[in-house]
């Protein structure tokens, strides 16, 4: 396993994703596309985890949605 998250899975992830979000399927808004871990650090997760399988590229909503940010 990978200790970063390299360009080629952020490769992978991005032509997967076919640049829409891949939690609501939409084309981001101004905050563009972020690439987010499934299973967090704080979950119990490491900095092993960063593989295609373990990573998802969400708009801003969605990716704040994930973390459990109330969007205003």
């Amino acid at each position: 396993m990978t200790k970063q998250l390299t360009l080629k899975v952020k490769k992978e992830v991005s032509r997967r994703a076919g640049g829409l979000c891949e939690d609501c399927h939409k084309a981001p808004d101004w905050r563009g596309l972020a690439y987010h871990h499934v299973k967090l650090k704080q979950m119990g997760g490491t900095r092993r985890h960063y593989t295609t399988e373990n990573v998802l590229l969400l708009c801003g909503k969605c990716h704040s949605k994930r973390h459990g940010i109330k969007e205003v």
